[in-house]
């Protein structure tokens, strides 16, 4: 039996140069990874190399208006940062949606991502942030939007040379307003059964662009377009709330498989979304905003 070469570098140079030479499978936190090899859904890889300890892939920044999150930041990290919290309240609650605590501690946004899930959840609150992934080689670097990356379950655009480093995207204002909504099985541990995220920016009570990401229903997360369309230019309302709702229904097409049934995950998405954009209403009329 040919056993497993795993390399373990302290920088991303080093990093880079094994993954140019040996295009080794990349592990972050394991949480993923090391249950696949265990329960035999991918096969032991020749060559793994264990990132855990290169420090630049590591933290949350904001320059400007941009924020960075490195590929190595743990859950536990993310429900821990006052600067998320502020500008991306929804990616820390769903965070506290993933796993135990055990596994926020271990696992990281970047392995999530790469992971490729349609059901991964920290992946809808990144679409409707509009988020970009950095990925590196020795050749150089480069951006792809979030929505781009994923192909479907388990497949990405990334290249085998490429590690991907951080995350980046543009920090709202006050007139930005979230949500995230998830449905499992079980209040913890469970993959979700359908997820849903949302972003409106709204002034003088009126939406502007609206971004609302479904996931597990389709072989990707997706955009729920038609959904984002009848909010522009409204005003939130029970009933606009119910009318996007429905839209959001027809924006996914989901399947059967062994944790749901397509008709119902299909009418779940309008349940979330329809909560989530009540429960921005109610934010606003606390806030004294109409």
């Amino acid at each position: 039996m040919t056993q497993t070469v795993i390399f373990t570098p302290k920088s991303l140079s080093e990093a880079l140069e094994v993954l140019n030479d040996k295009k080794p499978v990349v592990l972050a936190g394991g949480t993923d990874l090391l249950v696949q090899i265990k329960g035999g859904g991918i096969p032991p890889p020749r060559y793994i190399i264990a990132i855990d300890n290169i420090k630049a892939l590591k933290g949350i920044k904001k320059n400007g208006r941009k924020v960075r999150i490195g590929a190595l930041t743990t859950f536990e990290e993310i429900l821990d940062s006052e600067l998320l919290a502020k500008f991306a309240p929804h990616l820390l609650e769903a965070s506290y949606e993933i796993g135990s605590p055990q596994i926020r501690a271990r696992g990281t946004i970047g392995g999530n991502i790469m992971n490729a899930s349609p059901a991964g959840d920290s992946i809808p609150p990144l679409f409707v942030l509009e988020a970009h992934l950095i990925l590196q080689s020795i050749e150089g670097r480069r951006k792809v939007a979030i929505s781009q990356f994923h192909t479907g379950p388990g497949k990405t655009i990334r290249r085998r040379d490429e590690l991907l480093i951080g995350i980046e995207f543009e920090a709202g204002d006050k007139s930005s307003r979230y949500f995230f909504m998830r449905l499992g099985t079980r209040k913890a541990l469970a993959i979700a059964k359908v997820s849903a995220a949302g972003m409106l920016n709204i002034k003088n009570g009126h939406i502007g662009k609206a971004r609302i990401a479904l996931g597990a229903v389709a072989p990707t997360v997706v955009y729920a377009h038609g959904a984002q369309d009848l909010l522009a230019g409204k005003s939130l309302s029970p009933e606009v709330a119910l009318l996007v709702a429905n839209a959001a229904q027809n924006d996914c097409h989901p399947i059967d498989d062994i944790r749901s049934q397509a008709e119902y995950r299909q009418a779940m998405v309008g349940v979330l979304v329809e909560r989530g954009l009540m429960r921005i209403m109610n934010e606003l009329n606390g806030d004294g905003q109409r």
